[in-house]
């Protein structure tokens, strides 16, 4: 898809379905028979950036992606910001590109004493009065483990998860 190699179907759900192993598991740990999921889960991201720069989601900037859509009769056009800022763990760049685009524009809407707002439609200028609570965790973890990979070690070092990380993920 758009000259990205991609091993499985096109994306339908939220990015943040994809990414959430990783809150757990470092990418660079995850690697499955032939399957490398931290290039995958790249190639997932990228395609599905072009995806929502494609449709033009009501914004000049590419920097601006997350895009999902609830269908209705209205057709919204929604961007999830939690989306793009997650996925700092795979492309530092592209993620902080994306925060800091966000907050130019659309800072004074998008982020409140609660955290940011589940979504934002900018075809209408809209946006949502919720919060959603695995929206707020994706970015915390997430930006953690870009800058120091806390949360990938203590999860590492639970013996449990050790164990079954070793016996998933043998080189």
């Amino acid at each position: 898809m758009y000259g990205i190699k991609v091993p499985f179907r096109n994306i339908t759900s939220s990015l943040l379905e994809l990414y959430r192993p990783f809150l757990t598991i470092k990418p660079s740990n995850a690697i499955v028979g032939d399957y490398n999921l931290e290039q995958i889960v790249t190639n997932y991201t990228h395609v599905v950036k072009r995806r929502d720069n494609e449709f033009g989601v009501g914004t000049s900037s590419s920097d601006i992606w997350g895009f999902y859509q609830h269908y209705d009769s209205v057709g919204n056009y929604q961007i999830n910001p939690a989306i793009a800022i997650s996925s700092i763990f795979l492309d530092q760049v592209e993620a902080k590109r994306s925060i800091l685009s966000i907050y130019k524009e659309y800072g004074e809407f998008m982020f409140t004493e609660y955290g940011f707002r589940a979504w934002m439609d900018l075809k209408i200028d809209d946006v949502a009065e919720e919060y959603i609570a695995k929206n707020q965790t994706s970015i915390v973890v997430m930006l953690e483990n870009a800058k120091t990979g806390l949360i990938w070690r203590l999860y590492e070092e639970i013996p449990e998860i050790k164990s079954a990380q070793q016996r998933i993920f043998r080189k």
